[in-house]
């Protein structure tokens, strides 16, 4: 019964997602229909043409991705090919909603719990072919990721970020190179997201206990010169950017009996809560920085100072 009611429950969230009327528009040309390659330089420009079923849609991804992985994992398993295959025509069909990439992260962390590709190289059973096409569409929508992200910006490189580094490791290795880049782009986005930057050093715990050593560490100078900004930046740089300050004065818009004194002073504790929030959330990936720094031993360390015409480096003198 259970079984019956979980599958009811994906095949109507992917009907829903199927209905609703994701379709976006410029915001100074209401007529202009939803573009493809010209639009996603500026998707700031852009706004739903029906925001009640956007609305609807953002609520399912809340949802959708607080459900599946609290449910029974193994009833998943089935759903992985026609779920991953249905979101990525969608995120095809709306090219600026970052949901179906958020949607898409929690199918791939499910993946990864399943061990889903554990043996995607044998193709015996016709389960393990269902596995093998799910592995191909993951595979070449990465390779399409990769070589969109320069095009994106703001969110959507948020969520494209966030799911390519919760892609299995059997369809990372395959191309491991081509990556590369991408976590760099996740550290640098990082230092203003910091939530993308704890998934990225997750990621690297991941590629260093999992795969083959030598294929994580001859990328590392390429990768670390990356931490150094979180080892050196202050949390005061960034706390100015990160404030609610627009939202508390819409909330206290329609009330003549806060003065403006107190609306100051309202800014003012509110900015300084989210400063704090910053600063701790910044020294605890400092903290794990050092460690997975430690973890790798001390031949690695130069790695950190960026190349460059003459690098400020201080020799060892063993003489004295």
């Amino acid at each position: 019964m259970y079984r019956v009611i979980y599958d009811e429950v994906i095949y109507t969230i992917l009907l829903i997602l199927d209905k609703l009327d994701l379709s976006t528009e410029t915001i100074n040309s209401p007529d202009t229909k939803e573009g493809v390659a010209e639009n996603l330089e500026d998707p700031s420009a852009l706004r739903p043409k029906n925001p009640t079923d956007y609305q609807f849609f953002l609520n399912l991804v809340d949802f959708t991705g607080e459900l599946l992985p609290s449910a029974q994992l193994a009833m998943f398993s089935h759903w992985v090919l026609p779920f991953g295959r249905k979101l990525i025509i969608l995120s095809h069909t709306y090219t600026h909603v970052s949901g179906f990439f958020k949607l898409l992260t929690t199918c791939m962390s499910l993946c990864r719990r399943l061990d889903y590709f554990e043996n995607e190289d044998r193709m015996e059973t016709e389960l393990e072919t269902v596995h093998s096409d799910a592995f191909i569409l993951f595979q070449k929508f990465l390779s399409e990721l990769l070589s969109t992200l320069s095009q994106l910006k703001g969110e959507m490189l948020a969520a494209s970020l966030h799911l390519i580094l919760s892609f299995p490791l059997q369809i990372v290795e395959r191309d491991f190179s081509s990556v590369i880049p991408a976590i760099k782009i996740a550290f640098r986005v990082g230092l203003s997201h910091l939530p993308l930057a704890e998934t990225a050093l997750n990621t690297l715990d991941e590629w260093l206990l999992n795969l083959n050593s030598h294929i994580i560490l001859k990328h590392m100078p390429d990768i670390l010169p990356a931490l150094d900004d979180y080892l050196t930046t202050s949390a005061d740089s960034g706390a100015e950017s990160v404030t609610n300050e627009r939202a508390l004065i819409g909330s206290m818009s329609g009330s003549k009996r806060v003065s403006r004194m107190s609306a100051k002073r309202l800014r003012t504790a509110d900015t300084s809560s989210e400063a704090r929030d910053l600063s701790s959330h910044l020294s605890k990936i400092r903290h794990r920085i050092v460690l997975f720094l430690g973890s790798l031993g001390g031949q690695t360390n130069s790695f950190l100072v960026r190349r460059g015409p003459s690098p400020l480096l201080i020799s060892w003198d063993s003489s004295s």
